[in-house]
């Protein structure tokens, strides 16, 4: 008979961690066709989806990334960089301003611990994300022992007029 052994650190590293949820605000009290904002890893993390805070209706939508460690902002109104939509999800019913629309997407964006990674959630059939004023582009509005969430801009589909500072309402 034949004995195998597994070094404990082999065994440790499957293990997988159960999926965790950022929430921002579900606050609104303004609102656009989308969001640019800033995520930063504290630990490696995998995004794979978002709840948006949306108007009432049935809508399109689009979720963009720039490379990792390009932060949105200079690239706010840069199409080309922001390139082809990541994700595109059609005929998302919304379940009412503040409260959590899952889009259902299957994203894999991983972030290496200490990165930064830019995202853009627009609408692209008219002006119905939910966000909330914030306080100063850039600066820390929530975090888990995961993830930061900075605040970041509101933004006209595509690419076009750039409100800042303003909190993007979902959960990441």
């Amino acid at each position: 008979m034949r004995t195998l052994f597994f070094p404990l650190a082999a065994v440790l590293a499957v293990a997988v961690l159960p999926a965790q949820t950022l929430t921002t605000t579900f606050a609104g009290g303004n609102g656009q066709a989308g969001n640019m904002f800033d995520l930063r890893a504290i630990t490696p993390v995998t995004i794979t989806d978002f709840d948006v805070n949306i108007d009432p209706g049935t809508w399109d939508l689009e979720v963009y990334v720039l490379p990792a460690n390009t932060p949105y902002l200079p690239e706010v109104n840069n199409a080309v960089a922001w390139g082809a939509p990541l994700a595109t999800v059609t005929g998302v019913v919304s379940l009412g301003g503040g409260i959590p629309t899952p889009l259902g997407l299957s994203l894999s964006v991983p972030i290496a611990a200490g990165d930064i990674q830019a995202f853009y959630v627009t609408v692209t059939n008219g002006t119905a994300i939910n966000y909330t004023n914030g306080t100063t582009t850039g600066a820390l509005f929530a975090s888990s022992p995961h993830l930061e969430f900075f605040e970041g801009s509101g933004v006209a589909y595509p690419f076009t007029a750039n409100f800042n500072p303003r909190i993007f309402n979902g959960n990441i």
